[in-house]
């Protein structure tokens, strides 16, 4: 397959940017951070949707598994470091009551299909996952079809249902919906497919860098906007969304673009390592020395929440 280094960019720079999303900086830097670089996750979706576009249901069955054994490794180096770190600090612990105050054991189902047992940010990964098991059983004919209507409906329920909901009850207890395979997984997914089968259109529009680029300056202002109107956190903005789509328009447009060996490197070769190793790392420097040199979130949080964490077991 044609290696696009426009791609491998792409995926460097938000694997960076995720890395500075799960880290705390003060003042202005953290706010501009924490609410306008949303990006990566759609980002990371869509380039899987790119590469997974009219593929075979075997090829979706050998993703899955590859994507589960993941999983499981991260899940396992995450529940290590947690359960030493609870050792040395409250001594010996039964293993039992120790695994007892994890969100799984009580609702283990939900854990399974819509969250992560011990990482908060590998729910990305159990996304998807259950879209390639889906799309395994899924024909590709009907599920081009469906694409048409599933996006707007799934993204308009991912932006607004959890503005509501957001200002009626406690986000807390349904965050795992909105962050999940379906709500942000398949459409975005489904988007990455699209513009892998569109790509000659996208790559023949005149001036289509320009283009591309004026999406991304506008969808920065419309954050801002955002911003200033809601002050409060999501995941997804309708800024996000063309934000994203003008970064994986650009990045298909502009095939050579390069921005430095170390950001290609990134994300041809080390993209997967570092998301799933990069919270346990934060959460051994949280509780080191080294903590005093710039603080992180609470890593038994994944995200920073109108001003308050979101505890995700």
């Amino acid at each position: 397959m044609e290696e696009y280094k426009s791609l491998n960019t792409l995926k460097g720079v938000a694997c960076i940017t995720v890395i500075l999303l799960h880290c705390s900086f003060p003042g202005f830097l953290g706010r501009f951070i924490g609410y306008f670089m949303r990006f990566p996750v759609p980002v990371f979706f869509m380039i899987s949707g790119y590469f997974a576009s009219n593929r075979s249901k075997q090829w979706y069955r050998d993703k899955a598994k590859y994507i589960f054994i993941l999983i499981l490794i991260s899940e396992l180096l995450m529940g290590t470091v947690i359960l030493t770190d609870d050792w040395l600090t409250s001594g010996v612990i039964s293993i039992a009551e120790w695994i007892m105050q994890f969100e799984f054991i009580h609702h283990p189902i939900r854990t399974i299909f819509l969250g992560t047992i011990f990482n908060g940010t590998l729910w990305y990964l159990y996304a998807v996952l259950w879209v390639w098991v889906i799309f395994s059983a899924w024909g590709y004919d009907n599920r081009k079809k469906a694409a048409y209507f599933l996006i707007p409906l799934l993204l308009t329920i991912e932006v607004y249902g959890r503005l509501f909901w957001q200002s009626v009850y406690d986000i807390n207890e349904v965050i795992y919906i909105f962050r999940s395979f379906i709500l942000q997984g398949i459409p975005f997914i489904m988007i990455g497919g699209i513009l892998k089968e569109h790509e000659d259109k996208i790559c023949g529009i005149k001036k289509a860098s320009l283009k591309f680029m004026a999406i991304i300056i506008i969808g920065f202002l419309m954050a801002f906007t955002e911003y200033v109107i809601y002050k409060t956190y999501l995941d997804v903005y309708l800024s996000t969304i063309m934000i994203s789509i003008g970064l994986m328009c650009l990045a298909v447009v502009k095939r050579e673009m390069y921005l430095s060996k170390i950001i290609h490197h990134i994300g041809k070769d080390l993209s997967t390592i570092i998301y799933c190793i990069h919270l346990p790392v934060i959460y051994i420097i949280d509780r080191s020395p080294l903590q005093k040199w710039g603080g992180v979130y609470s890593t038994r949080y994944c995200c920073y929440c109108d001003n308050s964490y979101i505890r995700v077991f």
